[in-house]
């Protein structure tokens, strides 16, 4: 388990804002090059690997593995009178985990910053009985005026800081492991599937622009263009106030997504993988299409048959995101089986 840590922990506290996954893209580059026979990036920043499978008759057999890597973050709006940072949300952000939150910005150079508001002293009784708008928030760099200026610019973006942190009972905390569980998954699944010499080729891709737009896997998917792909994605974790159909226990296993946005022919193989290696795994029930990824992958081309793994997080979209290390290993030894045990796929 330490060296999956070790790899969760730089993937987590690596910095990936949609759009500008720069920093998080270089640490998975460098940890899928062992694995694979290329690694390359493409023109959106998807950093894709390719590992060649045994087939050899043509057309050859692909899958595509996805996982997106970038993260819930901010972008700079305005530059206020005193330097402070007007901002928007990045992805699904609440407001009310982000006041005392420390913050980089992504300037010229990086930035540590606060997320400060009016004291509560100053605040009227309206204000002081709800929660403060974006609009209401503000970054503070402790710069003056023109060297903020000199330094940042509206259009650029924040990223929320969180430490990694080992638990107990093989849970770690951390931020982004929505969706940096997945691509620890994927990168495992690769290490595997390198040892086993599978027969399809293999595209094991870190997405970006998920948290915004699913963009970066509709162009992976078109420049690959897969027979089958698969998702590994996060989904929520069980945790007071939440529903047992909206929520899945840490350490029991991915949840396989059923529904909607999911190939049955894809899910009934995942199963049979599961069954297979002694896996154990949940079921997640889609009544409506979710993960921007899984959604624009199977509308590429004429369709490509996708299947949806997630790994159960609690804390969504928090700089303490909550996950089992349990999970991502009972993840990538399910992906690395269905993928070894694929021959035809009708």
């Amino acid at each position: 388990m330490d060296e999956l840590i070790s790899l969760l922990q730089k993937l987590s506290e690596a910095s990936g804002p949609p759009g500008s996954e720069g920093d998080i893209g270089a640490v998975v580059k460098e940890a899928l090059t062992p694995f694979a026979d290329e690694v390359t990036q493409d023109k959106f920043g998807n950093v894709i690997a390719h590992l060649r499978g045994t087939q050899t008759c043509e057309p050859r057999k692909k899958i595509l593995l996805a996982a997106h890597m970038d993260e819930v973050a901010l972008i700079i709006t305005r530059i206020d009178e005193g330097g402070y940072l007007r901002f928007a949300e990045l992805g699904g952000l609440d407001p009310r985990i982000l006041l005392g939150a420390e913050v980089t910005v992504h300037g010229r150079k990086p930035l540590h910053g606060f997320v400060g508001t009016k004291a509560p002293h100053l605040q009227t009784k309206e204000e002081s009985s709800r929660v403060m708008d974006f609009e209401e928030l503000f970054i503070d760099v402790a710069l003056p005026s023109e060297e903020v200026e000199k330094q940042v610019r509206p259009g650029d973006a924040a990223t929320l800081i969180g430490c990694f942190t080992p638990l107990q009972n093989s849970l770690v905390s951390g931020k982004a492991l929505d969706d940096r569980a997945g691509v620890a998954a994927m990168i495992q699944a690769l290490k595997l599937l390198k040892r086993d010499s599978p027969s399809w080729d293999i595209y094991a891709v870190a997405t970006v622009q998920e948290e915004i737009s699913g963009l970066g896997a509709l162009a992976s998917t078109w420049s690959s263009v897969p027979d089958i792909a698969v998702i590994l994605e996060t989904t929520y974790g069980t945790a007071p106030d939440v529903s047992e159909r909206e929520g899945f226990d840490l350490g029991q296993g991915p949840a396989l997504g059923m529904g909607m946005t999911v190939h049955h022919g894809v899910t009934r193989k995942l199963k049979g993988a599961a069954q297979k290696t002694g896996v154990s795994y949940q079921i997640e029930v889609g009544l409506y299409p979710g993960g921007k990824d899984a959604v624009v992958i199977q509308l590429a081309k004429e369709g490509i048959p996708t299947g949806v793994l997630s790994i159960p997080v609690r804390n969504m979209h928090t700089p303490v995101e909550v996950a089992s290390l349990e999970d991502i290993v009972s993840t990538a030894r399910l992906m690395a089986a269905f993928v070894a045990d694929l021959k035809e796929w009708p």
